[in-house]
């Protein structure tokens, strides 16, 4: 296992997108690269996942059959303080303004661009195993 696969394996994402074909590429394209991903088509169940487990990264679209998907990120971040999540939005009028909070890492229109995507996440997975690595070491301390 190389360091890059290492990250990526120790990353958790939750992916709330109730598109199925862009649901099912999302998930190819991240556990092709050894991401552990758990996916949900609506709101609710993105907030349950996060009160059942902990997350790296949330991929979470606009509009999900159960309301916006920009309702549930205070809640999301109330219930995993230091998740970042990545919006998405089929929608190009929609006001992203309302999408600014303090887990927010960035934006994606539909149709996805998976190079994007996965050099946004690489991203994340690195900071999250800076991170781990800090709490490691000040555990030894």
């Amino acid at each position: 296992m190389n360091d890059e696969t290492a990250v990526a394996s120790a990353c958790r994402v939750l992916i709330a997108e109730d598109d199925e074909e862009l649901r099912d590429s999302l998930v190819e394209v991240l556990e092709l690269r050894d991401y552990n991903v758990v996916v949900v088509g609506l709101g609710a169940a993105a907030e349950a996942a996060c009160r059942d487990q902990q997350f790296d990264i949330g991929i979470m679209d606009i509009t999900l059959p159960d309301g916006s998907g920009l309702e549930r990120v205070p809640v999301i971040e109330t219930l995993q303080t230091d998740i970042e999540i990545l919006i998405v939005t089929g929608n190009a009028e929609t006001d992203l303004a309302k999408a600014v909070r303090p887990s927010t890492i960035g934006f994606l229109q539909k149709p996805v661009d998976m190079n994007q995507l996965l050099s946004t996440i690489s991203a994340v997975a690195e900071r999250c195993e800076l991170a781990r690595k800090n709490r490691e070491l000040e555990l030894t301390r």
